[in-house]
């Protein structure tokens, strides 16, 4: 009796670090190490690994390299973006489209080409005025992340309020301001000699940036901008720090939480005054708690979003290589019963 109970223990215990093993571990950035802060005036370039989750949408006109919008991981085979993205991928482009993954640069021959497999727009997406701009898309690739330095998938927040008044980052392929600040770091490129009359850099851009409340943000928009601001929308950005561009849609507003990352928003909008020839800094994003229930839906479950606002344990061992503290509170109760099964047998 006593050796059946010992191995009905064993099984169970096992049983709880398969279920483990399984579960989509997310926010980690196992290929990048760096001591130089995030905190950069305006823009500086990405280095490699330091966002895994970003991709970029490349749209060809005869060959040509015309457009592009951002994207981000959310699982091994699906992604979040913009819905303006999708349609013009639709509208304009057809099949061609395709995908960059792993690379901060676009010209980078060792990054992971793939195309879209099927792709869903909100239902509720409106152009006019905007809103909802949010949209998933089904890559044609099942991606590993086990081992991948380049590409890994990034957290969705079930409940934000405790990241979204935090500086956040963004990172983005489009137009920046760098306000003629170096990067420290030796491996990266003067900021300064990217082509500004192009409005798609070559290389991913970073910058961090304030959030700001939606009544303040929406004094900086005029009313022909025609933009819907909502509890599904987060602003965020000054003057002096994040001026993202044409190139930049579907990038990620996100925020680190012990070590783990999350995207809070999608990037939606932005208005350019064309009597001044200037894009106002302050973004538009889509806020990504706000569609947790649709994500997971179209997803068949495969993306899911988490709590962050709950108190989290200190990194161990185990958070360090990516599993986030969260995965621990699902197979706890399994973990008790087999304690209490140990202590009444021996």
């Amino acid at each position: 009796m006593l050796g059946l109970a010992k191995s009905t223990f064993f099984l169970l215990f096992s049983a709880s670090l398969v279920w483990v093993g399984i579960g989509q571990q997310c926010g980690s950035r196992p290929g990048f190490t760096s001591s130089f802060s995030n905190d950069v005036v305006g823009g500086c370039y990405a280095g490699q690994g330091e966002y895994p989750w970003e991709g970029l949408i490349q749209f060809f006109n005869g060959g040509v390299l015309n457009e592009t919008c951002g994207l981000t991981l959310i699982s091994s085979s699906y992604a979040l973006t913009s819905a303006r993205c999708i349609n013009i991928s639709l509208e304009t482009y057809f099949n061609n489209v395709t995908i960059l993954l792993g690379a901060v640069n676009i010209s980078d021959p060792s990054g992971v080409i793939t195309t879209i497999n099927q792709s869903f727009i909100h239902p509720e997406y409106n152009v006019n005025p905007l809103n909802h701009n949010i949209a998933i898309i089904k890559l044609n690739i099942n991606l590993n992340f086990t081992n991948n330095n380049k590409i890994q998938p990034i957290c969705l927040p079930a409940v934000d309020k405790s990241l979204i008044y935090q500086p956040s980052v963004v990172a983005g392929w489009g137009f920046y301001s760098f306000d003629n600040y170096t990067c420290t770091n030796a491996n990266y490129v003067n900021a300064t000699t990217i082509n500004y009359q192009n409005s798609t850099a070559w290389s991913l851009v970073k910058a961090t940036v304030p959030v700001i409340g939606n009544e303040l943000c929406q004094l900086y928009y005029p009313e022909e901008a025609n933009v819907t601001f909502t509890n599904a929308t987060i602003c965020a950005g000054t003057d002096t720090k994040g001026a993202m561009g044409h190139g930049d849609r579907g990038t990620p507003l996100m925020i680190a939480n012990n070590g783990t990352w999350f995207q809070t928003g999608v990037f939606s909008a932005h208005f350019y005054n064309t009597n001044v020839h200037e894009a106002l800094a302050q973004r538009l994003y889509s806020r990504v708690s706000s569609y947790c229930d649709w994500i997971n839906s179209t997803t068949n479950g495969e993306a899911q979003c988490t709590n962050v606002d709950l108190p989290t344990p200190a990194p161990s061992k185990e958070t360090s290589k990516g599993l986030a503290p969260s995965n621990y509170a699902s197979f706890a109760p399994l973990l008790i019963f087999c304690v209490l099964l140990v202590s009444n047998l021996f």
